[in-house]
């Protein structure tokens, strides 16, 4: 981004531009650009978007999409975030089918949770006789 350029960004994209024009005329050859400036880069991204900020700050935008993607995974992975320390998971018990005679034609009953000692009621019921 040309002077002119970045005089006419927002007061946070000129100052990142600034650390990174400051970088590249101090640096001596082909260097990696230090993680300061990338996680700079990549907060300016939440605010005013990837290609914007890619376009202004000359940089790679897959490389600044990689940064973005990278400080989303530690921010959501964080401290901050409740864990919990216990979770219950309750097996899913089995269906039974119960088959009962009740005047001669037969009844099937399914019964999801249940034993036999649960359905022992209604089943005597349904033959007519009374619960015990």
């Amino acid at each position: 981004m040309a002077r002119r350029h970045a005089e006419s960004s927002p007061p946070d994209v000129r100052r990142v531009w600034d650390r990174f024009e400051n970088w590249r005329r101090r640096r001596r050859g082909r260097r990696r650009i230090p993680d300061r400036l990338w996680r700079a880069a990549a907060r300016l991204c939440e605010r005013h978007g990837l290609s914007r900020v890619a376009r202004q700050l000359r940089l790679n935008p897959s490389a600044l999409s990689e940064r973005v993607r990278i400080r989303t995974a530690h921010r959501s992975t964080g401290p901050t975030e409740a864990t919990p320390a216990f979770v219950e998971w309750v097996a899913p018990t089995p269906a039974v089918e119960y088959t009962l005679q009740t005047d001669g034609s037969p009844v099937r009953i399914r019964v999801r949770g249940a034993g036999a000692a649960e359905i022992a009621a209604p089943a005597r019921a349904l033959n007519g006789n009374p619960p015990a």
